[in-house]
């Protein structure tokens, strides 16, 4: 019996054609009249029995055998309020269960002072108990993307005010259970709501008028019925204790003592509930019951002593339409049912009451619970399963815990959402409060396409009801994850800069910013010099993102730090990849982020992505800056698939793991693999040690591969065999437009490098670049090998060095079309320290190669070794050794091209001659 639940409720006239789900039986002995205005009996009783003064009414007595006429609220006191219900007028009969109670029930509404005849039905109350849980998630779901009601981000804007009274009318209220009623010995220091009036009273005096004496902490309304010998039973009385546990698991949904160490959390935190107990364990029976005329009675008590806000977790009969008339209409409470766990569209009376709002329920990812009821008689939907709340196991006698499900605790999970409105908007009316609900729910029609319309409003949302759309961290939420689960999209989530997060956190698909770097005011943010840390572990990376995300989620002013990525395998080397970041099928916008002190990667494991990895991503990244993390290949970035593009990004200093053995060296700042990447204005620098790519390292996979640059910059890198600063490979594509390649050198160590600014294999475009300073053994400044398109245009080639071939070195390539560039003050030990060819047939044109030094095996200027290359207006002079080498010089006997300027006129536009001018007058 430790899960035993209950549920009482009135019949409907039509007794069993109330649909039958939770209906039990309508009690065969009594029933409720209703007596048109102004009937008002005087019941007399001496040793022979009852007797009425209305002869009718008399008549029946004698007819049926009736021992009881009692007023239904004989405790309700004065006149009816204007549109309320005249409660004098409710009157209970017991009569001899030998008769029929159909007959009975036909005999009294054939009289005219009988307005409407009630059979009293016992309806199961709705709740499936199920194994203990340990965490609530319905408040704080911890799976990454779990639904629940937003109350942690809601508890952020308003906390429960204690005014506002929570009525759970149910199998009572365990108060004495350390979550609600508090400690001992008396236990009114907890949630349950205490009378002050009555508690400091006179004992055994009604001190407030109510009709009650001595109601420290609600009504017990059972009287006359059959329970468990050990069940309160045999009459009303002051002590609303639960038997059968069903009302105490109601109560700690809704409002358990929160922040007191002990056990759970309420939905309404700091709100008071209020016990009252209607229905009973019948004898022998593991789920409890609730009658109609208790229900009824304890809504109206309920309601006219405080409580704004009243709990029906159990099955309805249309009799309760005059108790829920008072309680919304005359005492401006909310009345909140639960829909009923038969799974089907039907609903019982309460259900289909235009002022009760009725609560379906949902899974832990917004999903219909298989049991929950649904319809468009459904006003909205809360958490139903495995509902971790409080507990009275009566058969131990403990004050505990249990994990349940039914419609039965979404009820009291809304009731609990009403309430922190009602704290938060104190002014408010029922109307208002209910509409503040169900105007901010989220949708979950996504989440059930064969229910769309059938579950109300959606799932309950606190924060969306209670907050406006800028999100604080930690001062409205405690954590990044509440944060990130909460929000919606168009919502902002703000963080001080001051805020060290740990990692790894995980972004949803939601179009929103979040924005690190605030101030302690949050009136100013610099995402710059004052990011926000996630700090990770070994384990995984600090940033992480479920698939889908788009660009509309945007990441602004955080700093990565300490991660170890995650495993990835066939990209194409099995490994651990995305040290601080992981995008892996998603496409957010990155901006104003630092990753640095991340590591993938070991002696004996493969590690690529040092600081960040973006598989598949089509991701936007501003002003990211990687550096200071370690890898065994691109130790900072690592780009697989995908069309990401990068501005404004920096990428230096990263640190290639070289004592793993079986891995290769590649891309000390970046690697790219079958992906379509645009660089704007980026750098990437300080990167030594690698195989080949020390800054940059592309080559396709199962796919193709283009980069294209723009204003940027590659320089300070090193590697062994080929591309010190660029490395791509076949069949790729590089595109640089303006920018510098510089400074990039072969390794010491090194045996025998190619291209100490760029070695390409694949199709190549430059424009308007500056490649200086680079040196390698071969190709000091660019190397093409096997390029099926070299496009060189407007670039300058200056004071690179080499053993052979110091500046643009071309071997065996397709179409080449060279026109525009500036070689100049290159060294070569071997000779062709300006342009060298060997196998292809370049056209070249409006070039100058000029005090290029070096051997002279091969000509300083234009070493052009074909036949077919083709020259037009090109200047070679100052070079050590010939100017040419391979052809005939094409200017002929006249001399250079500088000195044949009517050739030059006739050859070329006066935009050439400007710019051949300002480059012969500044070599």
């Amino acid at each position: 019996m430790s899960r035993i639940i209950l549920a009482l409720l009135l019949s409907v006239l039509a007794f069993t054609s109330v649909f039958a789900d939770d209906f039990v039986r309508n009690e065969p002995d009594r029933l409720i009249i209703v007596l048109k205005d102004n009937v008002f009996p005087e019941v007399l009783q001496d040793e022979r029995g009852i007797s009425v003064d209305i002869p009718s009414l008399d008549a029946m007595i004698s007819r049926y055998d009736v021992s009881e006429m009692s007023r239904t609220y004989d405790w309700f006191k004065g006149e009816p309020e204007r549109s309320a219900p005249d409660f004098r007028l409710h009157w209970n009969i017991v009569f001899n269960q030998r008769n029929s109670l159909d007959s009975v029930i036909a005999a009294y509404e054939a009289l005219p002072e009988v307005d409407k005849v009630f059979p009293v039905g016992v309806y199961r109350e709705r709740g499936l108990p199920n194994d203990v849980q340990a965490n609530q998630w319905y408040l704080r779901n911890m799976n990454t993307g779990g639904k629940d009601i937003r109350a942690v981000g809601g508890w952020g804007h308003a906390m429960g005010d204690t005014n506002v009274i929570i009525a759970i009318v149910d199998s009572g209220i365990d108060w004495q259970h350390p979550d609600l009623g508090g400690d001992g010995p008396n236990y009114i220091n907890g949630s349950i709501k205490i009378n002050w009036e009555e508690w400091n009273g006179t004992p055994g005096v009604d001190d407030d008028g109510n009709g009650k004496i001595d109601d420290f902490r609600g009504w017990d309304f059972v009287t006359g019925v059959t329970g468990y010998p050990d069940e309160d039973v045999s009459g009303t009385d002051n002590d609303p204790m639960d038997y059968g546990g069903h009302g105490t698991n109601c109560a700690g949904c809704s409002t358990a003592s929160t922040d007191n160490g002990t056990g759970i959390a309420g939905v309404a935190w700091g709100c008071k509930v209020m016990g009252v107990r209607v229905g009973w364990l019948p004898n022998g029976e593991t789920q409890g019951v609730v009658r109609m005329d208790f229900a009824s009675a304890g809504m109206i008590y309920a309601s006219q002593n405080g409580a704004k806000i009243i709990n029906c977790s159990w099955g309805s009969s249309s009799y309760l339409s005059y108790a829920v008339q008072y309680c919304t209409l005359t005492q401006g409470a909310i009345v909140v049912n639960a829909a009923g766990n038969d799974n089907h569209d039907t609903s019982e009376y309460l259900g289909t009451h235009a002022s009760v709002i009725s609560v379906a329920a949902t899974t832990q990812d917004d999903t219909k619970a298989s049991f929950s009821n649904y319809g468009n008689w459904v006003e909205v939907s809360a958490p139903g399963v495995a509902i971790y709340t409080t507990a009275w196991n009566q058969a131990a006698g403990t004050h505990t815990y249990a994990s349940v499900q039914g419609t039965s605790f979404s009820s009291p999970i809304t009731c609990g959402a009403l309430g922190l409105l009602w704290s938060a908007y104190p002014a408010y009316n029922r109307t208002q409060i209910t509409n503040l609900l169900l105007d901010n729910c989220d949708n979950i029609d996504a989440e059930n396409p064969t229910y769309v319309g059938q579950l109300g409003a959606g799932r309950i949302n606190l924060l969306k009801a209670l907050g406006d759309s800028f999100h604080i961290i930690p001062d409205e939420l405690p954590t990044m994850f509440d944060a990130v689960n909460s929000a919606s999209a168009g919502d902002t989530v703000a963080v001080a800069g001051t805020t060290v997060l740990d990692g790894p956190i995980t972004f949803l698909n939601t179009e929103m910013p979040v924005l690190g770097g605030w101030d302690a005011s949050f009136t100013s943010r610099d995402p710059i010099n004052n990011p926000t840390v996630i700090q990770a572990t070994a384990a995984n990376a600090a940033m992480l993102f479920e698939s889908g995300v788009g660009n509309g989620t945007i990441i602004d002013g955080f700093k990565l730090i300490g991660g170890g990525g995650q495993n990835f395998s066939g990209i194409p080397v099995d490994g651990k990849y995305g040290g601080g970041l992981v995008l892996n099928q998603t496409s957010p916008t990155l901006r104003n982020i630092q990753i640095t002190g991340c590591s993938v990667g070991d002696v004996t494991s493969h590690g690529s992505g040092g600081g960040a990895i973006l598989n598949n991503s089509n991701a936007i990244l501003e002003n990211v800056d990687i550096y200071g993390n370690t890898a065994n290949e691109a130790a900072g970035l690592y780009i697989y698939g995908g069309a990401p593009t990068l501005t404004d990004c920096d990428i230096y200093d990263n640190i290639i793991n070289t004592d793993n053995l079986t891995s290769s060296f590649l891309g000390g700042g970046l690697a790219i693999r079958d992906a379509d990447v645009s660089m704007t204005n980026c750098t990437v620098t300080g990167h030594i040690d690698l195989d080949s790519g020390g800054g940059i390292y592309t080559e396709n996979h199962l796919g193709s591969t283009v980069l294209t640059m723009t204003d940027c910059t590659v320089s300070n890198n090193s590697a062994y065999t080929a591309g010190c600063g660029i490395w791509s490979g076949v069949g790729t594509e590089l595109s640089i437009t303006g920018g510098e390649i510089n400074g990039n050198f072969n390794d010491p160590t090194a045996v025998f490098s190619n291209g100490g600014g760029i070695y390409s294999a694949g199709n190549s475009y430059m424009s308007g670049a500056l490649i200086s300073g680079n040196s390698s053994h071969a190709g000091s400044a660019v190397m093409f090998t096997g390029s099926p398109v070299v496009d060189l245009l407007d670039n300058q080639f200056v004071d690179n060095s080499a053993v052979y071939f110091g500046g643009v070195s071309l071997t065996n390539c397709g179409i080449v079309n060279v026109t525009g560039n500036t070689v100049a003050g290159n060294y070569a030990g071997s000779g062709g320290a300006g342009f060298h060819n060997s196998g292809c047939d370049p056209a070249f044109d409006n070039n100058l190669a000029a005090f290029n030094t070096g051997g002279v095996s091969f000509a300083n200027g234009f070493s052009a070794n074909s036949t077919a290359a083709t020259f037009g207006c090109n200047d070679a002079y100052g070079n050590d050794g010939a100017d040419y080498s391979g052809t005939t010089d094409p200017t002929g006997i006249t001399g250079t091209a500088s000195n044949n300027v009517a050739i030059c006129i006739f050859l070329a536009p006066m935009s050439f001659l400007t710019r051949l001018t300002n480059s012969s007058s500044s070599v």
